[in-house]
């Protein structure tokens, strides 16, 4: 797992889409769900306002391993 520092005006979704390409959601323990759950000290504000720490987890294995399973 990995921190990025969020920028003014940045949104989870946004920053999830950045770091994974898409809305992939498999279950509650991979995709956005787990992101929001990870970062949950972030929900309360839509809108960042720079400076927090979001926590990047991997799940670029599996959204490979899907798509190419056409998942």
């Amino acid at each position: 797992m990995r921190e990025y520092i969020a920028k003014k005006g940045e949104r989870l979704d946004t920053i999830f889409y950045k770091f994974y390409g898409s809305f992939y959601q498999k279950d509650y323990t991979e995709g956005f769900d787990a992101f929001c759950l990870l970062n949950k000290h972030l929900l309360k504000t839509p809108v960042l306002n720079g400076g927090e720490i979001v926590y990047i987890k991997n799940f670029e294995n599996k959204i490979q391993q899907d798509k190419e399973l056409g998942i």
